[in-house]
């Protein structure tokens, strides 16, 4: 029955906008040498899965290609996560295109606090994208296909997700550029929906109004 029902989102622990990302932009800068006017981009994830692993390729052949055309903007991409297949070399042919690999890094959180923008091209695959949630969620601005961001609610991101038609890598690549100077906080709205305690919370109160009802 349908009022026995409640859609439980995936959830994640911070509860309001971080109030340690220009610590963070300072000291991931730090770490890779990237001066304090470039804009930070990212994309992390299992990269031997392959929606992942094409997402990177199109990041890295196509859309990485888009922004090098644009002399003005400033940037850097840092790609993070285990698995990337031998043969791309650990990305060091894209060193001096500013691609910045990492590898697999214990410390993500504080890679996502220094994100000025979060990159999905991803276009298939199962499931929520957990990476879109955390990244919003630790302040990054998410560009994103509109098929690799099914399952979001994209009202309570208001303007920290922005999504573009899948195959249109122009339009991407523009998007990135549009967003790269706006400093946008995540809504409280955003954390009110994605927050353990607050998804917990209505599991709780819901469960309470099911066992009222039942009486």
């Amino acid at each position: 029955e349908q009022h026995k029902c409640l859609e439980v989102p995936f959830g994640i622990d911070i509860s309001g906008f971080p109030a340690d990302r220009e610590e963070s932009r300072r000291s991931i800068g730090s770490r890779h040498s990237i001066p304090a006017g470039e804009t930070i981009l990212s994309f992390n994830g299992l990269l031997n899965y392959k929606p992942n692993l094409d997402a990177l390729k199109t990041i890295l052949n196509v859309i990485n290609p888009l922004l090098l055309q644009q002399h003005s903007f400033r940037y850097k991409i840092i790609i993070s996560g285990k698995n990337l297949p031998e043969e791309m070399g650990s990305l060091q042919h894209y060193a001096d295109k500013n691609i910045i690999f990492t590898g697999f890094t214990e410390d993500i959180i504080h890679y996502l606090k220094a994100t000025d923008i979060f990159l999905n091209p991803v276009q298939r695959g199962g499931g929520i994208k957990t990476k879109i949630v955390e990244a919003i969620g630790y302040g990054a601005t998410v560009i994103s296909t509109r098929s690799g961001a099914a399952g979001i609610n994209t009202a309570a991101c208001h303007e920290k997700l922005i999504l573009t038609e899948d195959n249109d890598w122009a339009g991407f690549a523009n998007r990135i550029i549009n967003e790269a100077g706006r400093k946008i906080q995540t809504p409280a709205a955003y954390y009110a929906y994605y927050n353990w305690r607050h998804i917990t919370r209505n599991i709780m109160n819901k469960i309470e109004d099911i066992s009222g009802n039942r009486g």
